[in-house]
């Protein structure tokens, strides 16, 4: 699950004559590549905006993820840069349909501030197609009108715009939490993973361990978190681990789901 930082939701990438649409991020690493279908996009609450002026999509109100990014945000665009030096370099995203409880709107902004169409044929509400005729890295803006769980069923074309033959790319489905998180997802989030350490004597029994260091349970020097030294007893050193859940997620956790904090 995504729920900040830079996202090229349709990356498109050619090799061998064939063509890619996949997602890529920087979030949990630099350029991180995963099959759309496998990432959970999630538009925080913190979007929510009852200001979005007259004449603009979605007014008055929405889900809005702006043109510039802000960090504490999902920032999604589009990369067509993997075609460069195949031939088919002319590249249309088609998200062919849109399912969710509200409408989704995608569009830029002008100097003077006013809303740009994006897509071909001069609309704002998808479903719709973004048209990149040479390779190109693109951000733009994302309103969604409710909360809830929306889907973005997309496919990609590259053209060659010497010869003019075509290559086409799997359909892919993109998924959107917009407020709250689906249930599953929530739950996953608020697993804690903590290490508890166990003193065990030469025969294999449970024992207490010296010092205060904590044993399973124990408060340990860490606020309640065991310490993770290692302790000897007998001469024998034993260091056990449980896995426990709830409260909020540990910095592994948090890493898996969410990438490095910003």
């Amino acid at each position: 699950m995504l729920d900040h930082g830079h996202i090229d939701l349709f990356n498109v990438t050619a090799d061998g004559g064939s063509l890619t649409l996949d997602l890529k991020e920087d979030v949990t690493g630099s350029h991180e590549r995963h099959a759309p279908g496998e990432v959970l996009l999630h538009v925080k609450p913190e979007a929510y905006t009852d200001a979005i002026p007259d004449g603009y999509p979605g007014a008055p109100a929405g889900y809005l993820l702006p043109l510039t990014q802000n960090p504490d945000l999902i920032w999604p665009g589009w990369d067509t840069n993997g075609v460069a030096g195949s031939g088919y370099t002319d590249v249309t995203i088609d998200i062919t349909a849109v399912d969710g409880p509200g409408d989704v709107y995608l569009y830029t902004t002008s100097t003077f501030g006013a809303a740009v169409p994006v897509l071909e044929g001069g609309g704002f509400e998808l479903p719709g197609s973004v048209r990149e005729q040479s390779p190109a890295h693109t951000h733009a803006q994302w309103t969604f009108s409710e909360p809830g769980q929306y889907t973005l069923t997309a496919r990609a074309t590259a053209t060659d715009p010497a010869g003019g033959g075509s290559i086409t790319s799997g359909e892919e489905t993109y998924t959107f939490a917009v407020d709250t998180l689906p249930e599953a997802a929530a739950s996953a989030t608020g697993t804690i993973t903590e290490t508890v350490v166990v003193g065990r004597t030469a025969d294999g029994e449970e024992c207490d361990l010296p010092g205060g260091a904590g044993g399973a349970g124990g408060d340990g020097a860490n606020g309640g978190l065991a310490s993770t030294g290692t302790p000897y007893v007998a001469g024998i050193a034993v260091l056990g681990t449980s896995l426990l859940a709830g409260g909020a997620a540990t910095t592994a956790l948090r890493r898996r789901f969410f990438g490095p904090a910003v």
